[in-house]
């Protein structure tokens, strides 16, 4: 649906269409207190009138108002403008995920550089009590300097609506929803770590882990099929990571990481370990692993010649 924006709202100037979204309409916007360039959101009104967008997003939008983060989009105002919701943010120049992934998986070393930063993101969000609960590609925003930042937070996936999809859900957002949000539950931390594996899954496999062409389909299989995760693992994905996709992804909440502290530590970890390796390739160095064992191999030898000579004495 499509809005007709006004020219200003308050001191904020509304220039030019950016795109459409399943929750409203995102324009390039101009603070004309500090000259500063903004994202300006106009919430399409059934999301603002829903009961529980008032209920819940509304209220978790407005405490999300002013946190500042790297890896978020800060959110500067929540206007309720002629039953109108109207939300201002920083304006992101860059491309979405969801652009970048249509050429395919991505390496595993681009993986892990975005992977750290959206985990930083949702950490910080996670840390101020709130949930991002609409994790997909298209809102994860990169800037041409390799920022990646969250957007959208605090929105809705799901609606109250009888002319959407089945279950409230809109084609194309149910393919990263969480089994939670599918069986009509608010989504919690748990739900976006969820999310969180989809992503990751179709950055490094290059498609969701849950195909389907309809919203029933998709859905069913969340709850009754597993992901190839043979499919990742073709693509020469670390054990440790796909073991790391297979808890976030699945359908028990107590399965998955117990936060996003927790799955950091292991994206870090293998950060760590492909710097090392990419290092050495560079350098032409011995891994120092390597080194370690041949020296605790040559010590076993001369405990055993040892031994050998004071057994001889005996």
């Amino acid at each position: 649906m499509e809005i007709s924006p006004p020219k200003r709202i308050y001191q904020y100037e509304i220039l030019d269409l950016v795109g459409q979204g399943k929750n409203g309409a995102l324009y390039k916007g101009r603070d004309s207190a500090s000259g500063s360039t903004v994202a300006v959101k106009l919430l399409h009104p059934h999301v603002s009138a829903d009961a529980e967008f008032q209920s819940r997003c509304l209220s978790q939008l407005k405490a999300a108002r002013g946190l500042s983060h790297p890896g978020i989009a800060t959110l500067y105002d929540v206007i309720e403008h002629e039953d109108q919701i109207v939300l201002v943010s920083e304006f992101i120049d860059g491309v979405s995920l969801g652009n970048t992934l249509q050429s395919g998986p991505m390496p595993l070393q681009d993986f892990l550089k975005i992977a750290d930063q959206v985990t930083r993101g949702l950490d910080h969000l996670h840390t101020n009590g709130l949930v991002h609960g609409n994790i997909q590609p298209s809102n994860i925003m990169i800037t041409s300097d390799g920022l990646v930042k969250l957007t959208d937070y605090g929105l809705p996936r799901r609606l109250t609506d009888s002319n959407l999809a089945v279950r409230g859900f809109r084609p194309g957002t149910a393919t990263y929803a969480s089994p939670e949000e599918a069986q009509e539950e608010r989504p919690t931390s748990a739900s976006d770590l969820f999310s969180l594996g989809i992503v990751f899954y179709e950055m490094l496999g290059g498609k969701p882990p849950f195909p389907g062409e309809s919203v029933e389909e998709l859905l069913r299989q969340i709850f009754n099929y597993h992901p190839d995760f043979a499919l990742i693992s073709r693509y020469h994905v670390p054990g440790e990571i796909v073991l790391l996709l297979k808890r976030l992804l699945s359908v028990r909440t107590d399965e998955r990481c117990a936060d996003v502290l927790e799955l950091r530590a292991t994206l870090e970890a293998e950060h760590t370990l492909q710097r090392e390796l990419s290092d050495r390739s560079e350098t032409g160095s011995k891994p120092q692993s390597n080194r370690i064992y041949l020296l605790l191999s040559l010590l076993a030898v001369l405990m055993v010649l040892l031994w050998s000579i004071i057994a001889e004495y005996r």
